[in-house]
């Protein structure tokens, strides 16, 4: 089963997107979050493409110092947890994602909601997806995920808000449009894409607001994205495949997230 690696994604806490970083201090360090931050900020710059390649090389090198995620998820409960599907009916409303699964069974029966991790989150996926759980230097809990199925990928990165990040994070939605325009050209290095969408909203859950990506790599994979915060949490959905992915599919699990209630 091909994995996402998000090894890049856990190299940047929230606290860093709104530092401010000259050159001279990018180039000159061996911490690929400043050289990642400074990258975003100034997309622009002249030597912009000596950073990268920078970037790529440090990463490569090993000298990240993001923790590692392991092969398999841990036993102990505090690092990681292996969610199992939940055998009791829902007390939330509907989501999109459920009323679509009701309407067309045939092309969804595969799909059930699965907590994420030890939150109280739940996301569809069409089989029980194993969370790895690492912690950002803010203290923020960060949980990534990747399933294949049908020749499909289907993930999600999670983040849980540490009390003190939520307490400095004025704008949450600015947060997660940074964090997405990150993850396309820093992680999964999408070359063709499109403008992210703005200010989407999930059904039956008001707080909730969104943003909408697409793109595809050098070597033909495409990816549909969609990004999610309540204030809390952040919670970014991708499907991405070689082959066509049916636009119902997409839209029933990139909007199959429940946020706590």
């Amino acid at each position: 089963m091909r994995r996402i690696t998000f090894v890049l994604l856990l190299l940047m806490p929230f606290k860093v997107l709104s530092q401010g970083i000259t050159f001279k201090q990018a180039s000159e360090s061996d911490n690929p979050k400043t050289v990642a931050t400074f990258i975003k900020n100034n997309p622009n710059h002249p030597k912009v493409g000596e950073l990268k390649q920078k970037l790529i090389s440090l990463v490569n090198n090993g000298k990240a110092s993001a923790p590692k995620t392991p092969e398999k998820p841990s036993t102990n409960t505090s690092n990681s947890t292996k969610p199992k599907p939940s055998t009791t009916k829902p007390t939330t409303k509907p989501t999109e994602s459920s009323e679509t699964l009701k309407k067309t069974p045939p092309l969804f029966s595969k799909f059930k909601k699965f907590k994420v991790g030890n939150t109280v989150m739940e996301i569809y996926f069409p089989e029980a997806p194993e969370w790895e759980k690492s912690v950002s230097d803010d203290k923020s809990d960060i949980y990534t995920t990747a399933v294949n199925f049908a020749d499909i990928d289907y993930g999600a990165v999670v983040i849980r808000f540490s009390p003190d990040t939520m307490k400095s994070i004025t704008d949450p939605v600015n947060v997660l449009e940074n964090y997405m325009f990150y993850l396309e050209d820093s992680t999964l290095k999408l070359y063709e894409k499109t403008n992210i969408r703005q200010n989407l909203e999930l059904k039956n859950q008001p707080k909730v607001k969104g943003f909408q990506g697409f793109g595809k790599t050098m070597d033909g994979i495409e990816f549909k994205i969609k990004g999610w915060t309540d204030g809390k949490y952040i919670a970014v959905l991708f499907m991405s495949s070689q082959k066509e992915m049916i636009p119902e599919l997409q839209e029933f699990f990139l909007n199959g997230v429940q946020f706590p209630q």
